[in-house]
């Protein structure tokens, strides 16, 4: 039963992985490093990431948090809805060059 069940798994995500032509749904763009470096949105997140790290150390390190607990939410949701908005946004300097091949999400 549990080797149904696993071939089972298998199988439903060889299909969420494909398209029905059989290319690649999820595809990364050919320039993907270069995106990552350069991206608002790459940068917003690893600031995101940050001010969740320092937010969790300070007061397992220090034994207080420099901002209270609403004033870190704050600014971690502020940073997420900029960080959403930079996402959908097109840079000039990254749309010069179009991505490759399908890089749909199975639409």
């Amino acid at each position: 039963m549990l080797r149904t069940l696993i071939s089972g798994a298998r199988a439903a995500l060889a299909r969420l992985q494909t398209l029905e032509d059989g290319s690649p749904r999820f595809r990364l763009h050919d320039d993907w490093w270069q995106l990552l470096l350069h991206a608002w949105s790459s940068r917003l997140l690893i600031a995101m990431f940050l001010i969740n790290a320092v937010d969790a150390s300070y007061a397992y390190f220090i034994g207080y948090a420099p901002l209270p607990p609403w004033a870190m939410g704050l600014l971690t949701s502020l940073i997420s809805m900029i960080t959403l908005w930079a996402r959908v946004t097109v840079q000039k300097k990254l749309a010069a060059t179009p991505p490759k091949g399908n890089n749909n999400a199975g639409t």
